[in-house]
């Protein structure tokens, strides 16, 4: 494993980094539905190592901020 890192289960996480996979995919204009199912075929991590990539979490990633924004909001009630 010549310079690969671990993932948060201790197993290589030698894939390809998520955000630049979805930096990618928005430049070619995909939304998060979209890149989701992309980063699943591609077999990219989700950041626990479990589990698939949901739209949502890829909004989280695409945009943090504003996604936390859209939380808080959306806790308020104020959607």
């Amino acid at each position: 494993m010549a310079g690969g890192q671990l993932g948060l289960d201790g197993v290589a996480d030698d894939g390809p980094e998520p955000r630049e996979v979805i930096a990618e995919l928005v430049g070619r204009g995909y939304g998060d539905a979209a890149i989701a199912a992309q980063l699943n075929a591609r077999g990219v991590r989700t950041p626990s190592g479990r589990g698939v990539w949901h739209a949502s979490t890829v909004a989280h990633h695409r945009d943090p901020e504003g996604w936390r924004d859209y939380v808080r909001r959306y806790r308020r009630g104020a959607t």
